[in-house]
Protein backbone atom coordinates (compact mmCIF):
# COMPACT_ATOMS: atom_id res chain seq x y z
CA UNK A 1 0.00 0.00 0.00
CA UNK A 2 3.22 2.37 0.88
CA UNK A 3 4.57 2.04 -2.49
CA UNK A 4 1.59 2.23 -4.59
CA UNK A 5 0.80 5.54 -2.47
CA UNK A 6 4.36 6.95 -3.60
CA UNK A 7 3.81 5.82 -7.15
CA UNK A 8 0.13 7.67 -7.36
CA UNK A 9 2.22 10.72 -5.64
CA UNK A 10 4.42 10.54 -8.48
CA UNK A 11 2.13 10.86 -11.42
CA UNK A 12 0.44 13.46 -9.49
CA UNK A 13 3.51 15.76 -9.37
CA UNK A 14 4.66 14.70 -12.92
CA UNK A 15 1.41 15.96 -14.16
CA UNK A 16 1.39 19.46 -12.52
CA UNK A 17 4.89 19.93 -13.96
CA UNK A 18 4.90 22.24 -16.98
CA UNK A 19 6.69 21.32 -20.18
CA UNK A 20 9.66 23.16 -21.53
CA UNK A 21 11.33 23.08 -24.07
CA UNK A 22 14.63 21.02 -24.47
CA UNK A 23 17.49 22.73 -26.10
CA UNK A 24 18.49 20.09 -28.52
CA UNK A 25 15.56 18.20 -29.07
CA UNK A 26 15.27 14.92 -31.09
CA UNK A 27 19.42 15.34 -32.81
CA UNK A 28 21.55 16.31 -29.44
CA UNK A 29 24.95 17.96 -30.93
CA UNK A 30 23.46 18.12 -34.97
CA UNK A 31 24.26 22.26 -35.77
CA UNK A 32 23.85 23.57 -38.57
CA UNK A 33 27.16 24.27 -40.42
CA UNK A 34 26.50 26.16 -43.75
CA UNK A 35 25.18 26.90 -46.61
CA UNK A 36 25.28 28.62 -50.28
CA UNK A 37 22.88 30.00 -52.37
CA UNK A 38 22.85 33.58 -54.01
CA UNK A 39 21.85 37.30 -52.51
CA UNK A 40 21.71 40.88 -53.05
CA UNK A 41 25.13 41.53 -51.73
CA UNK A 42 27.00 39.81 -54.52
CA UNK A 43 27.47 41.00 -57.76
CA UNK A 44 25.15 40.81 -60.25
CA UNK A 45 23.15 39.05 -57.48
CA UNK A 46 25.61 36.41 -57.52
CA UNK A 47 26.52 33.32 -55.64
CA UNK A 48 26.82 34.20 -51.97
CA UNK A 49 27.43 31.84 -49.22
CA UNK A 50 27.26 31.50 -45.40
CA UNK A 51 29.59 29.89 -42.67
CA UNK A 52 28.65 29.07 -38.54
CA UNK A 53 31.01 28.70 -36.05
CA UNK A 54 30.57 27.49 -32.35
CA UNK A 55 32.20 27.48 -29.06
CA UNK A 56 33.31 24.21 -27.45
CA UNK A 57 30.00 24.01 -25.63
CA UNK A 58 28.36 24.34 -28.87
CA UNK A 59 27.01 27.88 -28.53
CA UNK A 60 26.69 29.68 -31.86
CA UNK A 61 29.73 32.58 -32.01
CA UNK A 62 29.61 33.73 -35.49
CA UNK A 63 27.80 33.69 -38.59
CA UNK A 64 30.08 34.95 -41.89
CA UNK A 65 28.66 35.11 -45.57
CA UNK A 66 31.09 35.80 -48.07
CA UNK A 67 29.66 39.00 -49.26
CA UNK A 68 28.20 41.70 -47.21
CA UNK A 69 26.43 45.46 -48.06
CA UNK A 70 24.84 48.21 -46.28
CA UNK A 71 22.29 47.08 -44.19
CA UNK A 72 23.40 43.45 -45.46
CA UNK A 73 25.46 41.67 -42.66
CA UNK A 74 27.26 39.48 -41.06
CA UNK A 75 27.41 38.71 -37.19
CA UNK A 76 29.52 37.61 -33.89
CA UNK A 77 27.81 36.66 -30.52
CA UNK A 78 29.17 36.55 -27.39
CA UNK A 79 28.48 34.85 -23.56
CA UNK A 80 28.44 35.37 -20.00
CA UNK A 81 29.91 33.09 -17.43
CA UNK A 82 26.47 31.51 -17.49
CA UNK A 83 26.66 30.66 -20.95
CA UNK A 84 23.70 33.02 -21.88
CA UNK A 85 23.49 35.38 -24.57
CA UNK A 86 24.66 38.85 -23.75
CA UNK A 87 25.78 40.72 -27.05
CA UNK A 88 24.97 40.30 -30.73
CA UNK A 89 27.05 42.42 -33.16
CA UNK A 90 26.50 42.91 -36.67
CA UNK A 91 28.52 44.80 -39.12
CA UNK A 92 29.49 44.66 -42.83
CA UNK A 93 33.24 44.32 -42.22
CA UNK A 94 33.53 41.38 -39.64
CA UNK A 95 34.20 43.67 -36.76
CA UNK A 96 35.43 41.64 -34.06
CA UNK A 97 38.52 43.73 -32.62
CA UNK A 98 37.90 46.84 -30.34
CA UNK A 99 37.61 49.88 -32.39
CA UNK A 100 36.30 48.52 -35.21
CA UNK A 101 33.04 49.95 -37.04
CA UNK A 102 29.70 47.83 -36.18
CA UNK A 103 25.99 48.63 -37.47
CA UNK A 104 24.40 47.19 -34.90
CA UNK A 105 24.84 46.14 -31.13
CA UNK A 106 22.46 44.35 -29.32
CA UNK A 107 22.78 44.59 -25.63
CA UNK A 108 20.58 41.99 -23.81
CA UNK A 109 19.32 41.71 -20.26
CA UNK A 110 17.39 38.47 -18.59
CA UNK A 111 14.20 38.10 -16.24
CA UNK A 112 14.22 36.05 -13.29
CA UNK A 113 13.44 33.33 -15.78
CA UNK A 114 16.32 33.68 -17.07
CA UNK A 115 15.01 34.52 -20.33
CA UNK A 116 15.91 37.55 -22.22
CA UNK A 117 13.40 40.40 -21.52
CA UNK A 118 15.05 43.32 -23.29
CA UNK A 119 17.26 44.07 -25.91
CA UNK A 120 19.07 47.36 -26.43
CA UNK A 121 20.13 48.19 -29.22
CA UNK A 122 23.04 50.79 -30.72
CA UNK A 123 23.92 51.70 -33.73
CA UNK A 124 26.80 52.58 -35.91
CA UNK A 125 29.43 52.84 -33.19
CA UNK A 126 32.45 51.49 -32.63
CA UNK A 127 33.60 48.11 -30.29
CA UNK A 128 34.89 49.37 -26.74
CA UNK A 129 36.84 47.19 -24.10
CA UNK A 130 33.65 46.98 -22.20
CA UNK A 131 30.63 47.83 -24.66
CA UNK A 132 29.93 50.09 -27.48
CA UNK A 133 31.64 53.25 -27.56
CA UNK A 134 30.73 55.96 -30.45
CA UNK A 135 32.54 56.99 -33.48
CA UNK A 136 33.01 60.35 -32.72
CA UNK A 137 31.26 62.56 -30.18
CA UNK A 138 30.45 62.12 -26.86
CA UNK A 139 27.37 59.06 -26.79
CA UNK A 140 26.95 55.90 -29.10
CA UNK A 141 23.60 56.06 -30.30
CA UNK A 142 20.79 54.08 -29.26
CA UNK A 143 18.29 53.00 -32.28
CA UNK A 144 15.70 50.90 -30.69
CA UNK A 145 14.27 49.00 -27.55
CA UNK A 146 13.46 46.08 -28.16
CA UNK A 147 11.04 43.93 -24.87
CA UNK A 148 9.79 40.20 -25.04
CA UNK A 149 7.09 38.24 -23.83
CA UNK A 150 7.07 34.72 -23.35
CA UNK A 151 4.49 31.84 -22.40
CA UNK A 152 4.18 29.24 -20.30
CA UNK A 153 6.66 27.23 -22.34
CA UNK A 154 8.92 29.92 -23.15
CA UNK A 155 8.18 30.91 -26.66
CA UNK A 156 8.21 34.56 -27.81
CA UNK A 157 4.65 35.30 -27.57
CA UNK A 158 4.93 39.12 -28.26
CA UNK A 159 7.94 41.78 -29.22
CA UNK A 160 7.43 45.64 -29.23
CA UNK A 161 9.55 47.58 -30.82
CA UNK A 162 10.33 51.18 -30.00
CA UNK A 163 12.43 53.37 -31.93
CA UNK A 164 14.80 55.60 -29.93
CA UNK A 165 13.16 53.65 -26.96
CA UNK A 166 10.07 56.02 -27.46
CA UNK A 167 6.69 54.68 -26.78
CA UNK A 168 4.96 56.05 -29.91
CA UNK A 169 6.98 54.91 -32.20
CA UNK A 170 6.24 51.42 -30.84
CA UNK A 171 5.71 48.52 -32.77
CA UNK A 172 3.65 45.43 -31.62
CA UNK A 173 3.89 42.00 -33.02
CA UNK A 174 1.87 39.17 -31.56
CA UNK A 175 2.17 35.17 -31.99
CA UNK A 176 -0.18 33.08 -31.90
CA UNK A 177 0.50 28.88 -31.56
CA UNK A 178 -1.88 26.35 -32.65
CA UNK A 179 -2.17 22.68 -30.99
CA UNK A 180 0.87 21.68 -33.14
CA UNK A 181 3.41 24.18 -31.26
CA UNK A 182 3.54 26.37 -34.65
CA UNK A 183 2.50 29.84 -34.83
CA UNK A 184 -0.40 30.17 -37.34
CA UNK A 185 -1.44 33.82 -36.65
CA UNK A 186 1.60 37.03 -36.55
CA UNK A 187 -0.09 40.21 -35.62
CA UNK A 188 1.67 43.61 -36.03
CA UNK A 189 0.74 46.05 -34.70
CA UNK A 190 2.47 49.77 -36.64
CA UNK A 191 2.71 52.68 -35.43
CA UNK A 192 1.87 56.48 -36.68
CA UNK A 193 -1.92 55.01 -38.05
CA UNK A 194 -0.65 52.57 -40.47
CA UNK A 195 -2.54 49.44 -41.23
CA UNK A 196 -1.99 45.95 -39.07
CA UNK A 197 -0.38 43.45 -40.80
CA UNK A 198 -1.45 39.84 -40.56
CA UNK A 199 1.00 36.61 -41.76
CA UNK A 200 -0.86 32.93 -41.58
CA UNK A 201 2.21 30.58 -42.54
CA UNK A 202 1.34 27.45 -43.75
CA UNK A 203 3.68 24.50 -42.57
CA UNK A 204 5.28 21.20 -43.29
CA UNK A 205 5.47 18.33 -41.30
CA UNK A 206 9.24 18.08 -40.89
CA UNK A 207 11.50 19.26 -38.18
CA UNK A 208 12.58 22.78 -37.56
CA UNK A 209 16.05 23.35 -37.38
CA UNK A 210 15.72 26.82 -35.48
CA UNK A 211 15.15 23.95 -32.80
CA UNK A 212 18.41 22.75 -32.97
CA UNK A 213 20.04 25.86 -30.56
CA UNK A 214 17.64 28.11 -28.40
CA UNK A 215 19.76 31.08 -29.63
CA UNK A 216 18.68 30.52 -33.18
CA UNK A 217 15.22 30.34 -31.94
CA UNK A 218 15.27 33.55 -30.43
CA UNK A 219 17.07 35.19 -33.32
CA UNK A 220 14.35 34.64 -35.71
CA UNK A 221 11.70 34.64 -33.47
CA UNK A 222 10.87 31.45 -34.87
CA UNK A 223 9.98 28.46 -32.17
CA UNK A 224 7.33 26.71 -34.54
CA UNK A 225 7.77 22.90 -34.57
CA UNK A 226 7.78 22.32 -37.84
CA UNK A 227 9.08 24.77 -41.27
CA UNK A 228 7.28 27.86 -42.29
CA UNK A 229 7.67 26.38 -45.93
CA UNK A 230 7.87 23.46 -47.84
CA UNK A 231 11.30 23.08 -48.54
CA UNK A 232 12.60 22.20 -52.17
CA UNK A 233 14.96 19.60 -50.64
CA UNK A 234 15.35 17.33 -47.07
CA UNK A 235 18.10 15.27 -45.57
CA UNK A 236 17.25 11.83 -44.33
CA UNK A 237 16.71 13.49 -41.12
CA UNK A 238 14.24 15.58 -42.13
CA UNK A 239 16.25 18.95 -42.44
CA UNK A 240 15.89 21.25 -44.86
CA UNK A 241 18.32 21.79 -47.48
CA UNK A 242 16.97 23.97 -49.91
CA UNK A 243 14.72 26.88 -48.48
CA UNK A 244 12.58 28.62 -50.79
CA UNK A 245 12.56 32.28 -50.91
CA UNK A 246 9.93 35.10 -51.24
CA UNK A 247 10.04 37.17 -54.89
CA UNK A 248 13.26 39.17 -55.32
CA UNK A 249 11.36 42.10 -54.08
CA UNK A 250 11.07 40.70 -50.62
CA UNK A 251 14.21 39.01 -49.41
CA UNK A 252 13.97 37.70 -46.40
CA UNK A 253 15.78 37.05 -43.03
CA UNK A 254 16.80 33.27 -41.89
CA UNK A 255 19.03 32.62 -39.31
CA UNK A 256 19.12 36.30 -38.30
CA UNK A 257 20.67 36.95 -42.31
CA UNK A 258 18.92 38.91 -44.92
CA UNK A 259 19.46 39.58 -48.55
CA UNK A 260 19.40 36.06 -49.72
CA UNK A 261 17.37 35.33 -53.11
CA UNK A 262 18.28 31.67 -52.86
CA UNK A 263 19.27 29.14 -49.61
CA UNK A 264 20.66 25.98 -51.19
CA UNK A 265 22.94 22.80 -50.01
CA UNK A 266 22.15 23.80 -46.24
CA UNK A 267 25.00 21.21 -44.56
CA UNK A 268 24.35 20.17 -41.00
CA UNK A 269 27.19 18.40 -38.78
CA UNK A 270 28.54 17.31 -35.25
Amino acid sequence: MKKLTIIFLALALTSCLKPTPTPYPQYPGLKIISWKGTSIAAPNDGPDSVRFTYNRKGNPIRVERAHTSTGITQYQLRYDQQDRLRVLINSTIGAEAIGDIFDEWHQYYYDKQQRIALDSVYVFGRIGPHGPIPRSGNQVDLGYVITFAYDSLNRIVQVTRKVGGHATNATISTYHYNQHGNAYWINEQRPYGEPALNTYPVYDDKFNPHRLHPVWQFIDQDYSTNNPFIAVGYNKLGLPTSVPIPPKTTPSFYFGLFGFITIDHIKYGY
